[in-house]
């Protein structure tokens, strides 16, 4: 088969969805894996192949309503108990396969009938590519959008002691540099009220053996396998845990192995197997 793998950027406008790009690497390097002929390109469409789009949500639907009926649309948007999605996702449920990263946004697509099925997030060796810093020399690093509950972790972490780094707009080799020196990345949730763990980003973390501290909300969806690769840590204990596992060699070691042991098993090539056999 063949396949047209499109990330949408709007002409660079929609600047963070740049935060797909490596679980696009792990979708093109897992298809060629099993002997699909891919191409890939931001924006772009194809005629002749079965196009996967990331990052439909931004599509408007004079674009959106020309695409062919074999699109799949593989969406990343936080959509748990939402009642009305965007235009261009209604017109996706109710004319494309849809495949969604969690299994808390599967009831929305349910609802619609639409033909959904839950494609998680899977490992592909090349994403292994972000080596140890000779010296790791930032304690905490915290990257992404500012938000409320980010900003305050981040404060914390700052008035107790820790040398703590919080960069916004960095993807690439910048973010990577910074990762490769951190002895530990902290991860908030963004969006507080969908509660779905951002497996997407901690993922290309796990993928490299950084151990990863996370405030998570009882109610918060978080696969079992991801939760036994991280610390968990309440908002009360974030700092204190931070302080455990930095000055703990050996216990971060273990967070490391563990976080990359479950991120391998997670073979994107069976996973997409699975997702195109259905």
């Amino acid at each position: 088969m063949k396949y047209h793998v499109s990330h949408i950027m709007c002409e660079g406008r929609a600047y963070g969805l740049h935060a797909y790009q490596e679980v696009i690497e792990s979708v093109v390097w897992g298809l060629r894996e099993l002997g699909h002929t891919v191409e890939s390109g931001v924006d772009t469409f194809s005629e002749t192949a079965t196009n996967i789009i990331f990052g439909a949500q931004m599509l408007e639907m004079d674009v959106v309503s020309k695409l062919p009926p074999s699109t799949i649309v593989y969406n990343f948007e936080q959509i748990r108990g939402a009642t009305l999605l965007k235009p261009a996702l209604m017109h996706a449920a109710a004319n494309f396969k849809i495949w969604d990263y969690s299994e808390g946004n599967a009831d929305v697509w349910r609802k619609l009938n639409a033909d959904c099925r839950v494609v998680p997030v899977g490992y592909a060796e090349p994403l292994t590519r972000i080596p140890k810093a000779p010296i790791q020399d930032i304690d905490v690093l915290m990257y992404g959008a500012p938000g409320p509950d980010r900003m305050d972790a981040f404060h914390h972490l700052c008035h107790s002691g820790l040398k703590s780094v919080f960069v916004c707009g960095l993807y690439g080799k910048a973010r990577d540099e910074l990762i490769a020196r951190s002895k530990v990345i902290v991860n908030i949730n963004l969006y507080t009220a969908k509660k779905i763990f951002e497996v997407v980003r901690v993922s290309y973390l796990l993928a490299n053996r950084k151990a990863v501290v996370a405030d998570i909300d009882p109610e918060t969806i978080i696969e079992e396998d991801i939760r036994a690769g991280i610390c968990v840590a309440s908002p009360s204990m974030l700092v204190q845990e931070c302080h455990n596992i930095i000055f703990n060699d050996a216990r971060r070691q273990a967070i490391e192995e563990a976080g990359f042991e479950a991120m391998r098993s997670r073979d994107i090539r069976p996973i997409l197997e699975t997702a195109l056999a259905a």
